[in-house]
């Protein structure tokens, strides 16, 4: 069945992949774009990722403006649409609270009212840090009703991922609320392409890849007990196009990370190895660590923010609703090992 998708977020990382996959099995895709004038280097990228650029569409809109800046709630250029891909969501380490919230919270709830109101399916991209039960009582969330102090949460997650817990939460209480069938899929931290190993070079690997690389990682938070969840750019890709074809996904939240990637100090060993440098000979706790990061200039001199020690975690997670999907739709997870290495080396080379 060919699927009508509107996609948010389509010119990103996940987004670049996700169009070629959708585009690639014969679905008709509209981006959100608030620069639709790039629509044809978007297509260009699609075909080189393997998609059908003749199926990818450019419509202009704008998650933070009421509408999405639209004259109508169907603009004549979009038509009909079935199924939503909600990937839009603004990241930095270092944004205001006004700023993340403007995209990735109220873009959030804009999205979920449009779906309701035009009878679309909705799939939408969250974290994994929102199966961490743990975590999300440590900063003061109840994991079942979603009920927080808000303003507590974004003081001590940080804005980007304080929004996007808030927008998790806020997608399922509102999706139930206007009848819109949801499906949100929870992926580790991106790796590069599980061939090639593009790379963003704002993804958060890629910093921790460049850190390595210029020397500044000889003393790394953490221990053999932690662990940094990974997915290849375009295994989750195809994930996602099997969740907007696949119907039974409808009111599940579902990781997607590789349950096989190694303890931390491995990984940082194996980044280190493809890039033909030291890998880090000291390990300090993480409490430690970030204690230092909050002293003035020290996430700069040591590229590091405090917000993104809060993914190297102990948590392990239930990943048999996961494995099933995988296996149902005849998905393979690509060696992490080939992974992780094809990442450093593409990084090194920018």
């Amino acid at each position: 069945m060919t699927h009508h998708v509107l996609a948010t977020g389509g010119t990103g990382f996940i987004g670049q992949h996700t169009l070629a996959s959708l585009t690639g099995q014969g679905h008709q895709v509209h981006a959100l774009m608030r620069r639709p004038d790039r629509l044809p280097v978007l297509r260009e990228t699609v075909r080189r990722l393997g998609g059908d650029p003749e199926r990818l569409h450019g419509i202009k809109g704008d998650l933070a403006r009421a509408g999405f800046g639209w004259d109508s709630p169907i603009p004549s250029a979009l038509g009909t649409v079935d199924q939503v891909l909600h990937l839009g969501a603004l990241f930095d380490w270092r944004l205001r609270k006004d700023q993340a919230r403007a995209v990735n919270t109220e873009g959030t709830r804009r999205i979920v009212q449009w779906c309701g109101q035009q009878g679309a399916d909705l799939t939408m991209v969250s974290g994994f840090m929102t199966h961490n039960r743990s975590h999300l009582v440590h900063l003061g969330i109840n994991p079942e009703s979603g009920f927080a102090d808000w303003d507590r949460v974004y003081r001590r997650a940080g804005a980007y991922e304080a929004s996007k817990l808030e927008s998790h939460f806020l997608v399922k209480r509102l999706a139930a609320k206007n009848n819109v069938p949801l499906t949100v899929v929870n992926p580790g931290t991106l790796a590069g392409h599980s061939q090639t190993g593009e790379l963003a070079p704002g993804q958060p690997l890629a910093m921790l890849i460049d850190n390595l690389k210029a020397g500044r990682m000889a003393i790394a938070p953490g221990s053999s007990a932690h662990w940094l969840p990974l997915i290849a750019v375009d295994t989750l890709a195809d994930m996602l196009t099997r969740c907007i074809e696949d119907s039974t996904t409808r009111g599940r939240s579902m990781l997607a990370l590789d349950p096989t990637t190694p303890d931390w100090p491995t990984t940082l060993s194996h980044f280190a190895d493809a890039l033909g440098v030291t890998p880090p000979r000291l390990y300090l706790p993480k409490g430690l660590v970030k204690a230092t990061l909050s002293l003035p200039g020290m996430e700069r001199f040591m590229g590091t923010p405090r917000e993104a020690l809060d993914f190297i975690q102990t948590a392990r997670f239930d990943v048999s609703d996961m494995n099933a999907f995988v296996a149902q739709h005849g998905l393979r997870w690509p060696s992490v090992d080939l992974v992780m290495h094809a990442s450093a080396r593409h990084r090194s080379s920018q």
